[in-house]
């Protein structure tokens, strides 16, 4: 039975499937189709003064055929999208949608992650069903352990944007946005866990079940530790009582997201241990490892591949790509709020490595992504945004 809140995030996900026939044309798209949690109607909301809340993102998949520009379709969707109200008298949608533009053989070649193994359970919005049936199929469920690693620093960055919101002029309820996206962010460490096991599940309440297990438990132990592992069924409770959360919370969210960071990078660490088949790995060598410190051909490579795709060229790229030859610039933007944090008290190798050689390629990739205001770890989280 549909509720006020899966009632909102229907209307506006109709709202969005209609803006995207109209700007991309009924001819050009071949599939709409909406996944995640608001595909199975598990919609994460808070209600204040009669207000409610929404928080769960909405993940919108967009197949289109092979004859369009999919990063210039993209931008034009999103660009409609942002138009969208998301507030009114009686709901506020604090998360913008998500959007990613496919075409078909895209589609099929989308790595198993925790946004794409679980289209299966996608509900078509318009189009040809069998395309993201299709997918799921070539895709499986079967998600690399590096992917691990990539959720953490998603997670990372995605808890330092929500902890800029904590200003004095916030409202009570941009605060609780916050610190909603806090819990997430911790909670997701049980996913890279699973994940990195082999036992990853596709929804919240699937995962906390898959961790009682007494073999799952014990080496999620050894890879987090007991103080972790504990926080994480706290932040479990906190999630089914909302309202009382946040009202114990209130005041003290700076502090709490300071324990989210010590968490998240204390876990990729443990998660890298376990990721590359080490014990002896210090925090220097797994970032040497993580960024592909040295494999120059490779990451070039790269990079010329992600200046196609965003436009990026002339004598500047060129000039650049020495530069940048020595990490991948894709895998440090990622590892952009990690970097930051990992920085403080660090050992002086680490240190070296972070403020000689990653941190000046961050500054001439966000130049040459078009990015020069702000410090530099906020502009390489923005253009880590652009990217994905």
């Amino acid at each position: 039975m549909a509720t006020r809140d899966t009632e909102v995030v229907q209307q506006i996900v109709e709202e969005i499937r209609r803006r995207v026939l109209d700007v991309i044309g009924d001819n050009n798209v071949r599939c709409v189709f909406v996944s995640g949690s608001v595909s199975r109607d598990e919609v994460t909301a808070h209600e204040s003064d009669g207000v409610i809340e929404l928080y769960s993102d909405v993940d919108i998949g967009i197949v289109v055929s092979s004859s369009v520009d999919t990063q210039a379709a993209k931008e034009r969707i999103r660009r409609e999208i942002a138009r969208i109200p998301r507030e009114g008298n009686a709901f506020h949608m604090y998360a913008p949608p998500d959007v990613g533009v496919y075409r078909v053989d895209e589609m099929m070649r989308q790595k198993a992650r925790p946004g794409t193994v679980n289209f299966g359970g996608a509900k078509i919005l318009y189009g040809e069903p069998d395309i993201v049936t299709d997918a799921a199929i070539s895709i499986g469920t079967n998600i690399d352990p590096g992917e691990a690693l990539y959720l953490i620093e998603n997670r990372l960055n995605e808890s330092a944007e929500a902890e800029r919101m904590l200003t004095d002029d916030a409202t009570r309820g941009q605060i609780r946005y916050a610190t909603y996206i806090g819990l997430k962010c911790y909670l997701d460490i049980a996913t890279a866990v699973l994940i990195v096991l082999g036992r990853y599940r596709d929804t919240r309440s699937e995962r906390m079940e898959a961790l009682e297990d007494p073999l799952v438990r014990s080496e999620m132990l050894s890879i987090i530790g007991d103080e972790v592992a504990a926080e994480i069924r706290q932040c479990w409770l906190a999630l089914q009582d909302l309202s009382g959360f946040f009202t114990r919370i209130s005041g003290n969210e700076r502090a709490f997201f300071s324990t989210i960071y010590r968490a998240l990078a204390h876990s990729w660490r443990g998660v890298a241990l376990r990721a590359y088949g080490s014990t002896e790995k210090e925090w220097a060598e797994l970032l040497h490892r993580r960024t592909r410190y040295g494999k120059q051909l490779r990451n070039t490579r790269e990079l010329l591949a992600l200046a196609r795709r965003m436009g990026w060229g002339g004598p500047r790229l060129y000039r650049r790509l020495f530069e940048l030859r020595m990490v991948s610039g894709v895998e440090l933007l990622r590892m952009t709020s990690l970097l930051e944090g990992v920085k403080e008290g660090a050992d002086d190798k680490t240190r070296h490595f972070v403020n000689e050689i990653c941190v000046p390629c961050l500054e001439v990739l966000t130049h040459l992504g078009g990015i020069s205001n702000g410090q530099v770890f906020e502009r390489g989280r923005a253009l880590n945004r652009a990217i994905s």
